[in-house]
Formats: structure tokens, C-alpha cells, sequence
């Protein structure tokens, strides 16, 4: 049976090319996903990890190694929950990689219900950037600070060759940290920050990603 009134998406939501890795998304506000299938492009499969909480869907994907085919179902009581927004649903690791990879095709989705669902792919196709860990150090520091001496307001641009959590602390000069935030960025920021309410003075604002901790010196001037 297909339910026309539910409607499952489907995006690559990034590639890291240091871990040899591709993230799938999902988004289903409808109803719950008991199992999908799916045929990716421009990749051959090593393992694949479900990113759901194995305490709200235990599945393991099935795979062939080296292929490019994955089917994942429940076989106990337990479905994918619904979601408005787009969140992590596969890991995959690959073998050997090509300079696009995409989802070719979405060959079956069943809900809760055991209903099929119709399924569309939002982003089906990422371009592949290749980056040695030297290239990830490259760009992990080129990031850019504007205007610097500044009044409090800044700007802060910066490029990361993978989507990751980043820690921006401000401290001074005995080390007491007067500002932080924490952001998830989407491969590059380009984000003004308020400084105003930091004392006139010399700061070293850090910013700690997966694998780096960059630092800059930022001077706040009434």
C-alpha cells in the first residue's frame, strides 16, 4: 500500500575526505520510518554506521562491501521518529571515491504502518573536495578578523574542510575566559560577534574544532 500523504527526504549532508566518510540525512515529519533502501553514486561501501540512537532504532544496515546498495530494517518493535528537520541518519565508509558522489536512487521506504511512502532527495549530489591533513591545518587556519583593533563588533570569517562543532572562547590576559559560544559550522562562517560588553584590553580569542585549536589576538578599544 502507498501512502501518498507522506512524504520521506532524503540529502547527503557532507563528506570528509581525511576519514573517508560520506553523513545521509533525513526528514520525515510525517510519521515514523520502519525501513528504507537506497543506491549510492560515485562511491564502493567499506561499512556503514546508523547514526540513529540504537535505543530508538537498533538496525543494522546491510550492505555488500565494496558495493554501493543499502537496506536497513527493524526487526524489532522500534521505527525511525518523526522530524521536521534534516538529521544524521548514515555513516559511510568508503573504499574508493569519485569527484561526485550521490544518492541515484531512493528504491523503498516503509513506515510504522508498514505503509510504502513517497521519497524525494533534497541535496542528491555533493562535489568532492579532496583534503590531505595538511590541506585540513591550511585551511583550518585561514581564518580572517575584521575590524581588529574594533569598538566590539567583529567579524570573523573562516573555512573548514568539514562540517564540525566549534568552541570560540575569548580570554584575557591572565587566562579568564570573558566570552564564549559554541557553533556548528557549516564548512565556513562568516558571522559578526559582539564584543561590546568586554573591557578595553588585548584578548586571545581561541576557536577549537574536531581536530585543531586555533588562536588570534583581538583588541577591544572604547
Amino acid at each position: 500500500i502507498l501512502n501518498i500523504n507522506e512524504t520521506v527526504d532524503f540529502a547527503i549532508a557532507g563528506i570528509n575526505t581525511i576519514d573517508k566518510y560520506v553523513d545521509i540525512t533525513i526528514k520525515y515529519p510525517d510519521n515514523e520510518v520502519l525501513a528504507y533502501e537506497m543506491v549510492l553514486k560515485g562511491l564502493t561501501i567499506q561499512s556503514v554506521v546508523n547514526m540513529i540512537s540504537p535505543n530508538d532504532y537498533p538496525a543494522i544496515p546491510e550492505y555488500v562491501v565494496g558495493g554501493n546498495k543499502i537496506i536497513c530494517l527493524s526487526y524489532l518493535d522500534s521505527s525511525i521518529n518523526k522530524t521536521t528537520v534534516h538529521k544524521p541518519l548514515l555513516r559511510v565508509y568508503y573504499q574508493t571515491i569519485e569527484d561526485t558522489v550521490c544518492i541515484k536512487e531512493i528504491i523503498d521506504v516503509v513506515n510504522k504502518d508498514h505503509q510504502q511512502t513517497l521519497h524525494t532527495v533534497s541535496d542528491p549530489c555533493k562535489k568532492v573536495i579532496f583534503t590531505s591533513a595538511c590541506d585540513y591545518e591550511s585551511l583550518f587556519t585561514s581564518m580572517s578578523i575584521a575590524p581588529n583593533p574594533s569598538t566590539g563588533a567583529v567579524n570573523i570569517k573562516m573555512q573548514l574542510p568539514v562540517k564540525q562543532n566549534c568552541t570560540f572562547r575569548l580570554t584575557d590576559i591572565t587566562g579568564r575566559i570573558v566570552w564564549s559560544e559554541q557553533l556548528f559550522v557549516d564548512y565556513q562562517i562568516d558571522t559578526m560577534f559582539d564584543f561590546s560588553s568586554v573591557p578595553e584590553g588585548i584578548y586571545n580569542l581561541s576557536v577549537e574544532g574536531n581536530k585543531n585549536v586555533l588562536n588570534r589576538k583581538v583588541i577591544i578599544v572604547k
